[in-house]
């Protein structure tokens, strides 16, 4: 039998540019709403197991902007800006 892939967080500071979410393959990704949703989709996961998620609250596809909220433990934690700069925002800027 094949080993088990591995599964990387993409808030593990290791992680690199082998961030592992998991489905989507290509980089250079164009900024679409669509292609941000496929994106955040794959990190939820990570932000659901400590009861937290991220939500977009705009985007802007001509200026390549957008806003997102962390909701449920991720607004309140300490640890909030650590996750929305090493962990949402670095996934998005390398897809």
């Amino acid at each position: 039998a094949a080993p088990a892939a591995s599964i990387v967080s993409p808030f593990d500071a290791d992680a690199g540019a082998n961030t592992a979410v998991t489905d989507i393959d290509e980089f250079d990704l164009e900024f679409t709403e669509a292609n941000v949703d496929r994106i955040l989709d794959e990190v939820c996961p990570y932000l659901i197991l400590s009861g937290g998620n991220v939500s977009v609250q705009r985007i802007d596809v001509e200026a390549k902007d957008m806003r997102l909220v962390l909701d449920g433990a991720c607004w309140s934690c300490p640890s909030s800006t650590i996750t929305m700069k090493m962990g949402i925002e670095r996934v998005l800027k390398e897809k």
